[in-house]
């Protein structure tokens, strides 16, 4: 899967950080694949994650042809 793609639609975007957000406060969300939400690769979906994903999105990069977090 593609890392920061946490309902594995095949793009990262502010959906993915909601659904982590979620996951994180204990909510469960269906569709939740959480070996791509955990991009720093530490083995816990935690904020950190979320933010290296947001700072990913705000970033511009999304449209890249080399995706930051599977190079």
């Amino acid at each position: 899967g593609i890392l920061g793609d946490v309902n594995g639609d095949g793009y990262v975007t502010v959906v993915d950080i909601q659904l982590g957000v979620e996951y994180i406060l204990g909510n469960n969300p269906a569709g939740i694949i959480l070996s791509n939400a955990d991009v720093n690769g530490d083995g816990n979906v935690t904020i950190s994650d979320i933010q290296i994903i947001a700072e990913f999105i705000l970033s511009d990069n999304s449209s890249s042809t080399t995706h930051p977090f599977n190079p």
